[in-house]
């Protein structure tokens, strides 16, 4: 089990500098990585105080290699409790980063601190002196007896702590792609509680632990340990590979930053000259067209009245194919056209109303704002006012449209600004006619609409994911046919500290 802890190890070092950057993903993974820490000073302890034979004979020689260090039963406990107190402190410091609660954070750091005293073996010999006198203090033999049976709890309390408070974000938010990125990490979560608590509590190495062991950090008992016992830690591995996975494919929380300017130009170059290919799918239609021609002039030379229906024929198709496309593709030459954004400090509330003026709803349509309280002081992100704006002038169109489709007798547009620690969501809301679920999947990508005239290209609701994204952002988007449609863009916040100093 060293040798696995160690290859555990350094899986978890080279995804750590190689993989994605994210501060949740870092807490993650320092969390795996303390656990492999955890079973490799168990399994040194274990085999120092049993005559355990080992399986692997590169794990004798790496045994052999660390006793030259000669390290006793002391300094294994005392390892053997910092690597549970960092499990611990990893724990606070993960709610921390989701709750934003500097104070609850170290008040979190306190029972560490008290657990890592109090198992201390220094302190736990002096304890055995003083408990083994005649006169011991009552108070002082109840603190020896009930201890262990707190610090146990504590154990549990913060295994289960990033857990439980992912859990209640995921109950409480309204923030879709939120939910489901916190989901994912409860996941995680929840594959470590499981894992912890077989092969810690219940399995090889619950005889080491600190509920079990005396003042001298001996254990009360030997353990009985069984073939299940010893293969169940190397179920670690497959516990890191998926969590390796699921954090690689879903990148949950990883969008959700502001990047240098220079990133942000790269990436606004990027998408430009990416959807300025997707118009030469425009070049059948030109074709067609240059073909068309080619049939008129041969008519033309023709003569005759067949020649004239069918040069009728010819600049009716002419009429259809340029129509169909020439407006398309100016609009989106202009909307493509040096997608440069300018960034700066962005208030939201003042960029949407902007949007709801310029958007110029008729007033048959009535538009509730619901903005968070948060929000009202001065919420600002890092991004460009004006493609922002355009982008929420989009959404109120889409939404206008909507609702003028259905004929609603009572249209309404709700707009949701919310606030949460590390991101703000902007909801556009609409009991418009909706759209069918198959479709919704398919809303944002290029030259796709559910709209019916001829005016509408395919390429609005994929330039708004565009900008979306260019902020390093998301957009979701939920529907009921007949009965509702909603968009949700999630942005990164961008606020000051007192002082001046910025806060992400």
């Amino acid at each position: 089990m060293i040798i696995l802890a160690i290859v555990i190890l350094l899986m978890t070092g080279i995804y750590f500098f190689a993989g994605p950057k994210n501060k949740f993903q870092y807490i993650i993974l320092l969390y795996m990585m303390s656990i492999a820490l955890l079973m490799a000073v168990s399994t040194v302890y274990l085999y120092k105080l049993t005559n355990y034979s080992f399986s692997f004979f590169l794990e004798s020689k790496v045994y052999q290699f660390i006793n030259l260090f000669k390290p006793g039963v002391t300094e294994l406990s005392r390892f053997h409790n910092l690597c549970i107190g960092l499990l611990m402190l990893l724990s606070a410091l993960f709610v921390l980063l989701f709750t934003r609660a500097k104070h609850l954070f170290w008040l979190l750091c306190v029972p560490v601190l008290y657990f890592l005293v109090t198992n201390d073996p220094e302190i736990t010999y002096i304890l055995f002196l003083r408990t083994n006198v005649p006169g011991v203090s009552p108070l002082l033999s109840w603190f020896v007896e009930y201890n262990r049976y707190l610090c146990t709890a504590l154990f549990v309390f913060y295994t289960l702590l990033p857990f439980g408070v992912i859990l209640k974000i995921i109950l409480r938010t309204r923030i879709y792609s939120y939910r489901k990125d916190c989901a994912i990490y409860a996941a995680c979560f929840a594959l470590f509680d499981v894992f912890v608590y077989l092969v810690f509590f219940r399995g090889i190495f619950k005889s080491i632990l600190f509920s079990n062991v005396d003042l001298l950090k001996f254990p009360h008992s030997l353990p009985d340990i069984s073939e299940m016992d010893m293969l169940l830690p190397y179920s670690f591995i497959f516990i890191v590979l998926t969590v390796f996975v699921i954090i690689t494919v879903f990148h949950p929380l990883l969008g959700w930053k502001v990047y240098s300017r220079r990133e942000a130009a790269k990436n606004a170059r990027m998408i430009n000259q990416n959807m300025k290919n997707v118009l030469h799918t425009y070049k059948n239609a030109f074709l067609g067209i240059h073909r068309l021609a080619d049939l008129a002039d041969a008519y033309t030379r023709e003569g005759g009245p067949d020649s004239q229906e069918k040069l009728l024929s010819c600049v009716e198709q002419l009429n259809q194919i340029a129509s169909s496309n020439l407006e398309s593709i100016t609009h989106n030459i202009e909307m493509l056209k040096n997608v440069s954004l300018k960034f700066g400090f962005v208030n939201l509330v003042d960029c949407i109303e902007s949007a709801v003026q310029n958007a110029a709803l008729p007033d048959t349509i009535r538009v509730e704002k619901n903005y968070d309280q948060n929000a009202l002081r001065s919420l600002r992100i890092y991004g460009d006012f004006d493609y922002l704006q355009e982008v929420f002038v989009n959404l109120l169109s889409n939404a206008e449209y909507a609702l003028k489709k259905k004929r609603h007798p009572d249209p309404v547009i709700r707009i949701h600004l919310l606030v949460e620690p590390e991101i703000c969501s902007i909801e556009i809301w609409d009991n418009g006619c909706g759209i069918e679920r198959d479709q919704v999947r398919n809303v944002f990508k290029a030259f796709y609409s559910t709209k019916s005239t001829s005016s509408n290209f395919g390429l609005g609701l994929n330039y708004v994911e565009s900008i979306v994204k260019l902020h390093h952002g998301n957009i979701s988007a939920k529907s009921e046919l007949g009965r509702y449609t909603s968009f949700q863009i999630v942005l990164p916040l961008y606020r000051k500290k007192e002082g001046g100093r910025r806060k992400k």
